[in-house]
């Protein structure tokens, strides 16, 4: 798959840095990973995607999401 992204217009848009190859092989590994049900208070739950998804980190949400 080939993603087309207009660099000239990062800055003004408010676009993270992209992740190299190495992180993104990663983030695919932890989604192809067995999922690991855990009980856990929804709100609670809600707040701490919340924070990885701001934090800027890839795998974060994913491997919550995976692992939870």
């Amino acid at each position: 798959m080939r993603l087309r992204i207009p660099t000239g217009k990062i800055a003004s848009v408010g676009m993270r840095k992209l992740a190299d190859g190495s992180l993104i092989k990663r983030a695919l590994d932890t989604l192809q990973a067995r999922a690991r049900l855990k009980r856990v208070v929804w709100s609670r739950w809600v707040q701490q995607n919340i924070a990885k998804l701001n934090s800027g980190d890839i795998i974060s949400p994913i491997a919550h999401r995976v692992m939870a």
